[in-house]
């Protein structure tokens, strides 16, 4: 498994990039 800060904030980020 790879060494991920929080599934849930790199979603968050990349959500906000998809509205931006």
């Amino acid at each position: 498994m790879k060494q991920m800060p929080s599934e849930r904030h790199f979603k968050r980020h990349f959500y906000n990039k998809a509205l931006s």
